[in-house]
């Protein structure tokens, strides 16, 4: 992985979990396997943004 999803996965992925955990969304596009953080969503928002943006979000 770049280094700013890295950064990105090591920053958010904890208050993520938390979110998804409080508010879990039954939906095929974001699976969440015993409430954990959604990797594929994860990928998305990696290549969508941290690699056109750097910075955190």
């Amino acid at each position: 992985m770049p280094n700013a999803c890295l950064e990105l996965w090591n920053g958010y992925s904890h208050r993520i979990t938390i979110i998804f955990s409080r508010f879990p969304i039954p939906d095929s596009r974001f699976p969440i396997p015993d409430s954990r953080f959604p990797i594929p969503y994860f990928l998305l928002v990696c290549g969508s943004k941290a690699s056109l943006k750097p910075s955190p979000i």
